[in-house]
């Protein structure tokens, strides 16, 4: 069933992706100017920032279903099957793919100490580490970090828009739903898919990497549902200060011209907000 649902989501993207890139590209440029000079400063200030709630939560509540009945059974059923070890092997696999992506937003954003570090890690995990199957350059403690297109436009001083639940993919913004899209052009993976007219290995790829996301935090995940008194504004609340965080920390090591690794940027907030199959 899984694979269905990311089949179709394929053909979809193939079919309509000049249509997604314009609309995407016209509900920025509407939902940025739509904040007057005036009222700009009290909007922010609430830290809400979510005028299409209605819809949204609409969208939240089919995710929450798929999530339920589909994501949840499958993320389970995978951590009975595999060991820890080869979700682990999986995990370092589907990080590495992502490598070039992070190394792109380094360059893009001016932190070439932070672009240095992540060539090293991928020449070490694809070579020494068996194509990244083995996180080598963890253990001789060169730091990952994970970047997004999303938070270089933040870094660049795009306004977020308003916050926004995509299908299946949940919590975004709309300039972290235009990162997406660009993303999805600067993945080389996706060039050799279509060089190669490969295409069962995007469905195949979303699918293992929503899955193996989501058993690493499957327990974090319960745990927010479980204390949460609003599972939507919750999840609202953390996603868009996670993000505002990331990118006010990225700005002040920018200034301060003391570059850092962002450790902060966990797999829990990635695998919900920049990738996988729940967010």
């Amino acid at each position: 069933m899984l694979i269905s649902c990311m089949l179709l989501l394929d053909c979809f993207y193939k079919k309509n992706l000049l249509f997604i890139k314009i609309i995407t590209f016209t509900l920025i440029l509407v939902g940025c100017s739509s904040l007057s000079t005036e009222n700009k400063d009290n909007y922010i200030d609430e830290q809400i920032n979510d005028p299409l709630e209605s819809i949204n939560k609409i969208t939240f509540s089919i995710n929450e279903s798929m999530d339920t009945y589909v994501f949840h059974p499958l993320a389970t059923g995978y951590r009975q099957i595999v060991p820890s070890f080869g979700r682990n092997l999986v995990r370092n696999f589907i990080d590495n793919l992502k490598t070039p992506s992070y190394f792109a937003n380094d360059m893009l954003q001016g932190n070439f100490h932070d672009a240095a570090i992540t060539l090293k890690r991928f020449l070490l995990n694809t070579t020494v580490g068996i194509l990244g199957l083995i996180d080598i350059a963890e253990l001789i403690e060169i730091p990952a970090h994970k970047n997004d297109f999303g938070k270089t436009l933040g870094i660049w001083g795009i306004d977020e828009g308003p916050y926004l639940i995509l299908p299946i993919l949940g919590s975004s913004n709309l300039r972290d739903t235009f990162g997406l899209i660009v993303e999805s052009f600067i993945d080389p993976i996706n060039y050799y898919i279509k060089n190669k007219k490969h295409y069962w290995i995007y469905p195949t790829r979303v699918g293992i990497t929503g899955i193996s996301l989501y058993e690493n935090q499957i327990d974090n995940i319960d745990d927010i549902k479980s204390m949460s008194l609003d599972y939507y504004s919750s999840m609202r609340s953390i996603y868009q200060q996670h993000r505002t965080s990331l990118i006010n920390s990225a700005k002040n090591d920018k200034k301060s011209n003391n570059p850092s690794l962002n450790k902060t940027d966990s797999s829990l907030f990635n695998m919900l907000f920049n990738t996988g199959i729940y967010r």
